[in-house]
């Protein structure tokens, strides 16, 4: 979890320059919605290809590997991240759809906290339910498995691994959570 919280963090500049491009006009809006969701998934599938690790990962000792152990390549990383990607271009579309239904003229007069009730007067109740079933799943199929693995990484085929040792073994054996059984005194 607090590697998520860092990558957040990490990611915040990109947040408030999309929060600023919205109260611009509805065309900037528009830009820096399909634009975020771009990005944030850009920002996750590369890193995770790349590195096996966000920053957030980086800074916190664990790393996504494939079960048997080897490295992630970029079809785990975007299927790791596919259903994501999926709720992310739903809510895009229905983000977008919703700004141009508000007249510019409205729109640009609007303070932040208003626009945005405006924006959510359009938006289907599903939206919010579809997000909070994937999320509540995630964290069920997490808490019931030995190995910790989240839904998507049963659609990926990975598992995440400490990096550090002395911390808890959460699936593949990297063989640092057994030195102290290898050292005889």
């Amino acid at each position: 979890m607090s590697s998520i919280l860092i990558d957040v963090l990490v990611f915040s500049p990109v947040f408030l320059l999309r929060v600023w491009l919205d109260s611009v006009s509805r065309t900037t809006a528009l830009f820096a919605a399909v634009t975020y969701i771009i990005l944030v998934a850009t920002y996750h599938i590369w890193f995770v290809a790349k590195y096996g690790q966000t920053p957030g990962k980086m800074a916190v000792g664990i790393k996504i590997v494939k079960v048997d152990g080897q490295p992630v390549s970029w079809k785990e990383a975007f299927l790791r991240h596919s259903v994501n990607i999926v709720l992310a271009i739903i809510n895009g579309i229905v983000l977008c759809y919703a700004i141009t239904q508000i007249p510019e003229s409205e729109y640009i007069s609007l303070s932040w906290k208003i626009r945005n009730h405006r924006i959510y007067e359009f938006y289907p109740a599903w939206i919010n339910t579809m997000s909070d079933i994937w999320g509540w799943s995630e964290v069920v199929v997490l808490l019931f498995n030995k190995k910790k693995r989240a839904l998507h990484d049963f659609i990926a085929g990975t598992v995440v691994i400490h990096t550090r040792t002395g911390t808890a073994n959460t699936g593949v054996d990297t063989g640092a959570e057994n030195i102290s059984a290898q050292v005889t005194p």
